[in-house]
């Protein structure tokens, strides 16, 4: 007998009394609903199905971090009849709870893939929510480029309120900086202890830049200078890369249940979007478009970034 979380919320929601704790009266699901195995754009949920999904979007238990949908989605995979004991509880999870630290919110049992789920009324963008450990190297490489912006420019820019723009004026500030620097002669550069501490933040930038694949937005000792523009894209992309190789996952699905607060739009219905690092879109302008640090969070518009 599986009993959890979910579970209980989902007997709680069919209950004809207040108190009532049978959990023969939680409706099957209409079908076996397969797993997904490649991006399916909208899953078809049956009609038969709607109501009851409908209801148990706008349900979840007190448990910290989980969100609206997942007892809905939770429900459609492992309630189909012949996985159900005499007494209404499961036989078996096909979809497993799977939160905690950085995991995904659900997980096909045994092997995968697993269902990062959110409700929102769109995929266009989504929150992957708090980003101080998948983005730790991002935060370190735009730390030095944001502090320069700041520091010639009026307002401040901080990874609260970060978006590609700002991202490209902030690069572009780094840059001028980092060639008016480094286009000293040798002994003026050594002359003055405040121009060697900006040169040691250039090089601990083209460091760890190199250990994570940018060296192109290195600076190139008697070369061609990558720009502001060149940087800031390359940045976005390897945080998008490095956000989503964490939240769902390389070959995971973002699972969008539309809606918000609980209320489900069935005429938007539910996206499922495989995320494969391959298919992170190389267009600037995509990218331009396809992310931005709000409140915290870091958002990712997922159709269009992975070309969906």
């Amino acid at each position: 007998m599986i009993i959890n979380d979910f579970t209980k919320v989902i007997e709680k929601a069919f209950q004809k009394k207040a108190n009532g704790k049978d959990h023969k009266l939680v409706p099957d699901v209409s079908k076996e609903y397969e797993k997904p195995t490649e991006s399916v754009g909208k899953l078809k949920i049956e009609s038969a199905d709607e109501d009851n999904f409908k209801l148990l979007v706008g349900k979840k238990p007190p448990t910290f971090g989980v969100g609206y949908g997942e007892v809905a989605i939770y429900w459609l995979y492992n309630y189909s009849k012949g996985n159900r004991e005499k007494t209404g509880h499961l036989k078996k999870e096909r979809l497993e709870l799977n939160q905690g630290g950085n995991e995904p919110d659900l997980k096909f049992s045994p092997s995968g893939p697993a269902l990062e789920v959110k409700a929102y009324e769109s995929a266009n963008m989504v929150s992957l929510g708090r980003f101080q450990d998948s983005l730790r190297t991002f935060i370190d490489l735009t730390a030095p480029i944001l502090g320069v912006r700041n520091l010639v420019r009026t307002g401040t820019v901080t990874l609260l309120n970060l978006n590609h723009e700002k991202l490209i004026e902030a690069s572009s500030d780094f840059c001028d900086l980092r060639g008016a620097i480094m286009s000293l002669p040798k002994a003026r550069r050594e002359k003055y202890e405040i121009f060697k501490n900006m040169i040691k933040k250039f090089e601990e930038f083209d460091t760890l830049a190199k250990t994570v694949g940018l060296k192109d937005c290195t600076h190139q000792e008697g070369g061609l200078q990558p720009g502001g523009e060149y940087i800031a894209y390359r940045l976005a992309s390897y945080a998008i890369s490095e956000a989503t190789k964490v939240k769902p996952g390389n070959k995971n699905f973002m699972c969008i249940v539309a809606g918000s607060q609980g209320r489900f739009d069935i005429s938007k219905g539910v996206s499922l979007i495989q995320l494969n690092q391959a298919d992170i879109s190389e267009d600037p302008k995509v990218l331009a478009k396809g992310y931005k640090f709000k409140g915290g969070a870091f958002q990712v518009a997922f159709k269009e970034v992975f070309g969906q």
